[in-house]
């Protein structure tokens, strides 16, 4: 998870999302709020993986999370003071439809801060990191770490096919490209994997992704073979979609 610290202030999502608006390639976006937690039941804790995400706008950038939901109901997704449980802490932690859970972390300030959540769903289970991932509405999340509106530190972009990634990603470094993070960082100066993650997403989101397959291909590639640790530069990832590296994309959590 990025440091507090690195999120993308009121103004700069703002900006962000007036400048993907326009862009004829983008199908939806999805602002988010990603931070780690501890996760407890009152008996047991466990540390997670929490997304805050907007409903209606995750459903359009990623519309195949709602039919990872086992048991609930998927309908709109979640509603403020609901979480989405992945079935891996559901079925270690006896958590059922309905269960009291809290979320407990600290926030940019050092204040450790929780909050209550009903169980509003569970979702089946993924591979890798992405197995742990819960999912709150996007004001609880600001709210339990004393965010102020509108911050983000993750949109999730939706294109209509590999090859708009540069269109894309031009008009976003232009509009952010005098901008700064509270560290005096350019948001768009690097990219972590994540993120170009995020700009390769949602091509085809009916095929499962040999995420294997991807590292080989890094590995070939001669760009590394640890993806956690895999930073790209937007013109790397450029290279690589005129390149041919017309990857599909299923939705990873």
């Amino acid at each position: 998870n990025l440091p507090l610290t690195l999120d993308m202030s009121p103004r700069m999502t703002a900006q962000a999302e007036a400048a993907l608006k326009p862009i004829p390639g983008v199908v939806a976006y999805s602002p988010r709020v990603k931070f780690a937690a501890m996760f407890s039941n009152f008996v047991e804790t466990t540390g997670v993986r929490v997304n805050g995400v907007d409903p209606k706008k995750e459903n359009a950038a990623l519309p195949l999370l709602a039919s990872r939901i086992v048991e609930g109901d998927p309908a709109g997704l979640l509603k403020p003071g609901q979480i989405l449980i992945p079935e891996l802490l559901a079925k270690g932690m006896h958590l059922k439809i309905g269960a009291t859970v809290v979320l407990i972390t600290t926030n940019r300030d050092g204040s450790v801060n929780g909050q209550s959540f009903l169980v509003r769903g569970i979702l089946s289970g993924l591979n890798g990191p992405g197995g742990k991932d819960s999912y709150i509405d996007i004001d609880d999340a600001r709210h339990i770490l004393r965010l102020p509106p509108g911050e983000t530190n993750e949109i999730v972009v939706r294109l209509k096919s590999i090859g708009e990634v540069p269109q894309a990603v031009t008009p976003l470094r232009t509009a952010l490209g005098g901008a700064r993070t509270s560290n005096g960082k350019t948001p768009l100066g690097r990219l972590p994997w994540k993120v170009a993650r995020v700009l390769l997403a949602a091509t085809d989101q009916t095929r499962p992704m040999d995420w294997n397959a991807v590292a080989a291909k890094f590995d070939r590639l001669g760009k590394g073979a640890s993806m956690a640790a895999q930073t790209l530069t937007i013109e790397t990832l450029e290279n690589w979609v005129r390149a041919g590296a017309h990857w599909r994309v299923a939705h990873h959590g």
